[in-house]
């Protein structure tokens, strides 16, 4: 019995290792041209796959990078209008300044143009006044001389009221009490001669004044 179970596991045996071999045998046989062919296209297949994967990475880089580049021109572009509005704003501000400055500056010019023309005519008022401060005198003067007592007197007048401190204040006072006397005008007279005689007393007009009021009586 044992030898007939020896010998089928030795016929099991003998057919296995006879499968091996022809399994061996046919694994060595060279691939068939389909084989190949088939072979091939899965490569290319793979290559064209892993080249689409990569495609694919290179396009989501540059949508990445090109969303980004629009979010940053975005954001510059938000920037620099805020940096041209605020430009804008001060440019408005500084034209308002200068414009208040131009007005403030013209109202000065004006002012100032209003007091140089007040102190040219001032000068005018004073270098003309001046002058018949000067030449009252001499007017006065030469109607006494020429005798027209009238003239002589509101002449004398004139420069008794330029000239209250005058040189000839005295001279004035006393020969408009001579020209109202040559008028037959006393009373008139007789008021000058007294004051030539009470305010230049110790003058020589004041004392002729004295002796025409003496005449007088």
């Amino acid at each position: 019995m044992k030898l007939i179970l020896l010998a089928a596991v030795a016929l099991m045996l003998s057919g296995c290792l006879v499968t091996r071999d022809e399994i061996r045998e046919d694994q060595q046989q060279p691939p068939s041209q389909q084989q190949v062919q088939q072979a091939d296209e899965a490569n290319r297949l793979d290559e064209i796959d892993g080249e689409i994967r990569t495609l694919r990475g290179r396009v989501g880089d540059l949508e990445n990078n090109l969303n980004t580049s629009d979010a940053d021109r975005t954001n510059k572009s938000a920037a620099l209008a805020e940096r041209v509005k605020a430009l804008e704003d001060r440019s408005k501000i500084y034209e308002d300044e200068l414009s208040k400055l131009d007005s403030e500056y013209l109202q000065i010019a004006q002012k100032v143009e209003a007091l140089r023309a007040s102190y040219d005519a001032l000068q005018q008022a004073r270098a003309k006044k001046k002058l018949s401060k000067k030449n009252s005198y001499k007017i006065a003067s030469g109607s006494f001389n020429k005798k027209n007592w009238k003239e002589a007197i509101v002449d004398y007048q004139k420069y008794r009221e330029l000239n209250p401190h005058g040189d000839h204040y005295a001279e004035a006072t006393y020969k408009i009490g001579v020209a109202f006397n040559k008028l037959g005008m006393k009373p008139e007279a007789r008021t000058f001669y007294t004051e030539a005689a009470q305010k230049f007393a110790k003058s020589k007009w004041g004392k002729k004044a004295v002796k025409k009021l003496k005449s007088l009586k």
